[in-house]
């Protein structure tokens, strides 16, 4: 009986303990300034440029059990840092410097509650060992903690983290890793079957079984939909999405979550415009699910904005709408360094998809509102801007001189331009009654 009421006392003081020492650690001014999330313009262009230097060690193009390795530079990783913690929790801030065989780290963080009011401010010195890093010096707040008591901490979470057999393979294929002047060097050997494990495990924490079944449900109907299609020719994507917001709308008037079954909608029809399954995506449940056939799908008569339109309303549905104008908006840099070019109508869809994926999971009455309008049958007008007078090919040169950057006037016209026409339509005009029943179900509209 003593030795259950120790556990207990441990278990429930040794939280309220970190929780003081974190609130007696807190501090008026921050070591570093926050920082704030870059725009979507500035996010591509940083995700392009990681992009590029990282190609060159792209793991795809090794064997199993080939040696790679990854050098990731200390301005990668400061704005990493810097924007991850800009992202999850604004106002803080973070910076990295590394050294020859070391790394010093500094980080403020911003105390999330109203009260106590202040900052935590973090600074380590990590070292290089055999093995895996040294905790040499950590100070939190104004308080200096030995560097054994920072050691053993840091030994503590590791063992604690080896009861876990994909952690063990994951240490295991980290050969070395090197701290220079201006980078991180990691070597590494190559386990695509690890990386697609992690791969699962990631996916299985984020999709509970209830959202798995009911994507399975719209995937199933998304089979069905695509071999009762025709073979005539394209087909317009708001025509082949009516029976799967009728769908929606039918589960979500039985008492079902209208936000979480638009949600499932949209993730099962941007896996099909992205070509794979979602079916397949959730866990071994492709096999129950019938392959669905690949039908053209176009919007404004365009294969590609209809890629546009659905994957960026894919990528906005968890909520981070400047994350997914980021993502478009990265590839249309990529074009116009050496793709097709950078397309002002792909840009347009984009922001288009993220602007119907707010609207469609809001909340629950805006997403009942969609799903009742869908399924009625819908012209492709309310939804879509006209977009065969804007700009597109536009190559790295081209873009210089007719818009400059991301930062130029020009291009800042064009991008509210977009956004004029989008804001207009009748979908995001919610005082103005929305023509219904307008679709149009023929080929190629």
């Amino acid at each position: 009986m003593r030795l259950v009421r120790l556990i207990s006392l441990v278990a429930i003081g040794l939280p309220l303990l970190l929780i003081l020492l974190v609130i007696v650690s807190l501090e008026r001014d921050p070591l570093l300034s926050g920082g704030t999330p870059a725009r979507p313009e500035e996010l591509a262009q940083i995700g392009a440029d990681v992009g590029s230097r990282l190609r060159a060690h792209d793991p795809r193009r090794l064997t199993p059990g080939q040696m790679g390795q990854v050098v990731i530079s200390e301005q990668d990783l400061n704005l990493l840092a810097q924007q991850g913690l800009a992202r999850l929790m604004p106002g803080t801030a973070a910076r990295i410097d590394l050294k020859p065989g070391g790394v010093l780290l500094w980080a403020t963080l911003t105390w999330p509650l109203p009260w106590p009011h202040g900052y935590l401010n973090l600074q380590a010195k990590v070292a290089q060992t055999p093995g895996q890093p040294t905790i040499h010096d950590l100070r939190i707040g104004r308080w200096h903690l030995p560097s054994w008591l920072a050691q053993t901490g840091l030994v503590w979470v590791d063992q604690l983290a080896r009861l876990d057999a994909d952690y063990v393979a994951a240490v295991g294929s980290i050969q070395d890793y090197r701290f220079t002047e201006d980078a991180l060097r990691v070597r590494y050997r190559w386990d695509p079957v690890l990386v697609k494990r992690l791969g699962e495990r990631g996916r299985d924490q984020l999709i509970g079984q209830e959202e798995r079944d009911r994507i399975l449900v719209y995937a199933h109907k998304l089979a069905e939909v695509s071999r009762a299609a025709d073979d005539r020719g394209p087909l317009s994507l708001a025509s082949f999405a009516q029976p799967l917001f009728a769908l929606a709308q039918t589960r979500s008037l039985r008492g079902g979550d209208a936000v979480a079954e638009n949600r499932a909608l949209i993730l099962v029809l941007g896996f099909y415009l992205g070509g794979r399954s979602a079916a397949e995506w959730v866990g071994g449940a492709g096999k129950t699910v019938e392959k669905p056939v690949q039908q053209d799908l176009r919007l404004r008569g365009r294969r590609d904005l209809a890629q546009h339109f659905v994957i960026s309303a894919l990528l906005a549905t968890p909520g981070d709408s400047e994350l997914a104008d980021a993502v478009g908006l990265f590839k249309e840099i990529l074009d116009k360094r050496g793709g097709s070019g950078f397309s002002f109508p792909d840009l347009a869809a984009d922001r288009a998809g993220v602007r119907f994926a707010e609207l469609a999971t809001v909340s629950a009455s805006q997403a009942a509102r969609i799903q009742r309008i869908f399924a009625a049958g819908v012209s492709e007008d309310i939804f879509m801007p006209e977009v065969r007078d804007l700009p597109e090919f536009l190559h790295e040169r081209e873009f210089r001189l007719e818009f400059g950057g991301f930062d130029d006037t020009r291009y800042r016209a064009m991008a509210q331009d977009i956004e004029a026409r989008i804001a207009m339509l009748p979908l995001y005009r919610e005082s103005e009654p929305l023509p219904t029943g307008a679709a149009s179900a023929e080929r190629g509209s």
